[in-house]
């Protein structure tokens, strides 16, 4: 049987996407006069089907490359059902396998990132929205969290993951608080700076403001400074070590060359003087 690499997997995946545009389905509804109206909705599929994605998590670690392209694309997908969903009853299906398939990944981990939040601020469901804001974000900083985390999933065909917990490393974990804390008093200083022109649903600036003054009442924010200087120190830390082990690998090899070329001038030394 051959074996199934992480990197084989993921170009694939790649060149599947490169393949798969965002298209437009046309849809039909009757308006008030029971006129047929046609009009263009954007929808974003997903890749593969849902057994694929199950077995990513089955298949994969939890926190590889793999796994964060898939959820990538299931979040988009999700996304754009939303923003459809009450366009036609023909999503119905399609929405519910692509909620029930985002639920077991949000269940399994945090597979959010920053650069997805301009993606959510499209977003109106708590669904979406809850397991960042009102759980993994809080949890991450101490904080008591308001959203149920495994959510429910309701398709009988889906995997129940129990996920493994892992105690992150220290740097990690300070490194991960300063890029969310520097994430969202940006995003609160924009609403504050840019008012109602700011585009981005009411849902999803009431979640950026409530978490942003529950961190300040925490005093989270006047840390970041502190965090900022030690990870720096850590990246230095590990850059000097990573020199000092790539200059003893260098002496080494080095030196082993040296031994050899001087093992073959004493052979040569060897044959003049015999």
């Amino acid at each position: 049987m051959e074996l199934i690499r992480e990197n084989n997997v993921i170009d694939g995946i790649k060149d599947h996407v490169n393949n798969t545009n965002q298209y437009e389905i046309n849809i039909q509804f009757e308006n008030d006069d029971h006129n047929s109206v046609k009009f263009n909705v954007p929808y974003k599929p997903l890749l593969y089907n849902l057994i694929f994605y199950n077995w990513i998590l089955i298949k994969f670690p939890e926190n590889s490359n793999i796994a964060q392209l898939a959820f990538n694309n299931i979040l988009e997908t999700r996304i754009s059902l939303e923003l459809n969903q009450n366009s036609s009853k023909s999503f119905e299906i399609k929405f519910i396998e692509t909620s029930n398939i985002f639920k077991v990944y949000c269940n399994v981990k945090n597979f959010f990132l920053i650069s997805h939040l301009e993606l959510l601020k499209k977003v109106s469901h708590e669904d979406i929205l809850g397991p960042l804001f009102e759980f993994y974000l809080p949890d991450l900083f101490g904080l008591p969290t308001t959203f149920k985390i495994p959510m429910e999933v309701t398709d009988d065909s889906n995997i129940y993951f129990k996920p493994k917990r892992k105690r992150k490393k220290r740097i990690m974990l300070k490194e991960e608080k300063l890029e969310w804390l520097t994430a969202i008093k940006k995003n609160h200083d924009n609403i504050v700076k840019e008012g109602n022109s700011v585009i981005m649903t009411n849902e999803f600036r009431n979640c950026i403001e409530d978490l942003y003054y529950k961190l300040e009442d925490e005093g989270m924010f006047k840390t970041v400074e502190m965090l900022r200087l030690e990870t720096f120190k850590n990246n230095n830390t590990k850059k000097y070590k990573a020199d000092k082990n790539q200059k003893k690998k260098d002496f080494y090899e080095d030196t082993a060359t040296d031994d050899k070329e001087l093992c073959i001038y004493n052979l040569y030394d060897c044959e003049i003087y015999e």
